[in-house]
């Protein structure tokens, strides 16, 4: 009853049941109505799906029990421990004359049901719900009904709280919720899209209803006649290689072509500093992130178009990538916005001291495949609103999805001059660094490359030129004793294999208690199995394609070496004719971390057992080699879980959840050592690192007296 569509079931319930027999239907409240509030926030939709306050839902429950008595083929059986439910269903009932059944659950209510059939004639006997099952499934159950009848909101706990008036539950809540309406207090949760206020949550899709991805499907179909033909712009002298055809990943299909910059070229070009953004005032550079994010947020189909064919997302990865890149947009806008220009600073009289903001300048932003659309804009947005001229080199893999994203600056009135657009392979963006008197390089992708990239800098003449990387990790969790091992396996699985694995937080390394290590295994392999690989036009395929046939080798060979430390491997089927683009999710079960150096990008999760006495040493020695983004745990021991995080370095944490799809303001994202430099993307001190700063220090005493200070003498 707390959804908002409880009748509409029970109606077409009641149009089942004119061509069969009657049907017993169960009306409850609802178990899980915090979860359903987090998904929709989580997932941006519209709305809620259920009643945001207790009273509307006692209130539905009643109207929907009403609907029920009164239904001709239905038979009503009402589960609920409410005393004031339970009198109003029996008032109803006899008004009808029609008998119902009422059902408990077992150990709750039996004294509210006994007072029941002692004070109404016509009763019906009771069902009574019992779980079964043994205790590491049965506990964390009991645990989930305790917690409900214990909330503050709930009747049960009402009645037993000796400082509310009795007489007030047995209110009718129709009358509560007029009350509440008529002052205007009828719920103070925020809807999904004021989540993050003063910026807008970005707009979601309910991909569990068949008419979202209908709706979806139709209008990204609509885009896939158009061949898209793409260029770097900027650099009126540039040259250009010959045109190169893009193909719908995995596939003949060609979706655009491309023209990439000639390395040497770039050697030969002069970029300058765009004196007329530089100068322009924060609230116009603020209002532009904002138009920005307006316009892809309503074009987010085009955009989910290309996300699919040219990098190979599923559905609900390239909506999930679309939102992301909306809400970079708006968070960097609020953060600009609250950034003062200069500040004063406190010291002694006579001083007046100021620390003042300006942009460092020219700034490269070299951006990823895997998020082609999110860390482009993301990089391209925090310079651009500090003031900053920027050169974006995306990947050569995704050159369609960068040109049109970039364009959409200029449609909302960006000076051509502020910003630049190079495609081509690494040689471009190192012919850029070499050739270029750039003032900051923000880089995402590989660490081998980020080390080349740090290279090259500290070998050009002149200036120090910071470099802020994001890299990949060693990404561990660990799964202990207490753990519910189904929700930990969804996790799992969604960590390891979704996006085939191709994101920097994605789980690489699993730690199993060796009391649970071969249930966990066990139900992984039936998880792995049942994941639909194939191309991901079709909106229920779980795995799309690897990157390109070459990483589709580089993971082939790695999993063909002879390693000692591996036990035995296991791997999901996969049809014959994807095994070029695409690659089956992998477990690798090993007897040590000897072997293991770095991540592989892609489906491959190592697996490894551990008892209570080494955990502790065997975080230690993932913690020693080098990498620290993510790092998650499952237990139901608190002090478990933040005892393992003291010994991972790892910049993101994640307890009980998966490890990916961190959320912009939300969980700031990035890492240290050889994860990343620098302050993490979509946190409150990422713009900071775009500025320069400046501390001007003016002695307002000069040779003679301060004046503000003599006035304040006190009188002789």
């Amino acid at each position: 009853a707390y959804g908002k569509r409880s009748l509409e079931i029970i109606e077409h319930l009641n149009q089942l049941t004119d061509k069969r027999e009657s049907m017993h239907v169960r009306l409850v409240k609802g178990a899980y109505w915090d979860y359903e509030i987090k998904n929709a926030q989580i997932k941006g939709h519209a709305g809620y799906p259920v009643f945001t306050n207790k009273q509307l839902t006692d209130l539905s429950f009643l109207v929907s029990a009403n609907t029920l008595i009164n239904s001709p083929n239905l038979e009503g059986c009402f589960a609920t421990h409410n005393a004031h439910s339970i009198a109003a269903i029996m008032s109803l009932v006899n008004e009808k004359g029609n008998k119902v059944e009422f059902q408990r659950l077992y150990g709750m209510g039996e004294l509210l049901y006994s007072a029941c059939q002692k004070t109404f004639n016509n009763f019906n006997d009771i069902s009574v719900y019992c779980p079964i099952g043994e205790h590491k499934e049965l506990l964390p159950y009991l645990v989930r009904r305790l917690l409900e009848n214990g909330a503050n909101s709930s009747f049960i706990n009402k009645y037993l709280n000796s400082s509310i008036d009795k007489s007030k539950l047995s209110i009718n809540p129709a009358i509560t919720i007029k009350d509440k309406m008529d002052h205007f207090d009828i719920s103070n949760l925020p809807l999904p899209n004021e989540l993050y206020l003063p910026r807008l949550n970005s707009k979601g899709y309910d991909l569990s209803e068949l008419e979202s991805i209908e709706y979806i499907m139709k209008i990204v179909s609509k885009s896939s006649k158009q061949i898209h033909s793409v260029a770097s712009f900027g650099l009126p002298n540039l040259k250009s290689l010959d045109s190169k055809s893009i193909y719908s990943i995995g596939t003949e299909s060609v979706i655009g072509e491309v023209k990439f910059a000639c390395p040497k070229s770039t050697l030969d070009q002069s970029i300058h500093i765009s004196e007329a953004w530089k100068s322009s005032t924060k609230e116009s550079r603020v209002e532009l992130l904002n138009n920005v994010a307006d316009t892809l947020e309503l074009n987010a189909e085009d955009f989910i178009y290309l996300l699919i064919h040219e990098a190979g997302k599923t559905l609900q990865d390239a909506t999930d990538e679309v939102r992301e890149a909306v809400d970079f947009l708006r968070y960097y806008a609020i953060q600009a916005n609250s950034m003062p220009l200069q500040s004063s600073q406190r010291g002694p009289t006579g001083e007046e001291n100021v620390l003042e903001y300006s942009p460092m300048g020219l700034v490269l932003c070299i951006s990823p495949w895997n998020f082609p659309l999110a860390i482009t804009l993301g990089q391209i947005a925090a310079a651009l609103v500090t003031g900053n001229t920027v050169i974006a080199k995306p990947s050569e893999h995704t050159s369609i999805i960068a040109y049109k994203a970039l364009n959409l600056f200029f449609d909302h009135g960006l000076p051509k001059d502020a910003l630049y657009l190079l495609l081509g392979d690494g040689k471009v963006g190192q012919a850029i660094i070499e050739s270029q008197v750039i003032d900051l390089v923000v880089f995402t992708g590989s660490l081998k490359t980020a080390k080349n990239i740090h290279k090259n800098l500290a070998q050009k003449k002149g200036k120090i030129i910071p470099l802020i990387a994001e890299t990949g990790g060693l990404n561990a969790m660990v799964v202990d004793s207490s753990a519910l091992i189904e929700r930990a396996c969804d996790d799992i699985v969604r960590s390891a294999f979704n996006s085939a694995g191709q994101r920097c937080s994605a789980l690489r390394l699993l730690l199993i208690h060796e009391e649970i290590f071969k249930e966990v295994i066990d139900t992984l392999h039936g998880m792995m199995d049942d994941l639909l690989i194939g191309h991901p036009t079709d909106p229920s395929v779980d795995l799309g394609p690897i990157i390109n046939p070459n990483a589709v080798k580089k993971l082939k060979n790695y999993i063909d070496q002879d390693d000692p430390c591996r036990l035995n491997m296991y791997q999901a089927n996969i049809e014959k004719d994807l095994i070029y683009h695409w690659f089956p999710p992998t477990l690798l079960h090993l007897s040590s971390l000897d072997s293991i150096f770095e991540e592989q990008f892609g489906p491959i999760l190592h697996v490894m057992s551990f008892n209570e006495g080494s955990l502790e040493e065997t975080l230690k020695s993932i913690d020693q080699k080098g990498y620290a983004l993510t790092f998650g745990i499952h237990t139901r021991i608190d002090s478990r879980a933040l005892e393992a995080a003291k010994h991972i370095s790892a910049g993101n944490v994640y307890i009980n959840r998966d490890m990916i799809g961190a959320v912009v303001e939300t969980q700031p994202f990035g890492g240290i050592n050889l994860s990343g430099t620098g302050f993490k993307a979509g946190g409150p001190n990422y713009l900071i690192q775009f500025v320069n700063e400046r501390t001007i220090s003016i002695n307002t005493v000069e040779i003679g007296g301060n004046t503000e200070l003599l006035n304040q003498m006190p009188d002789d």
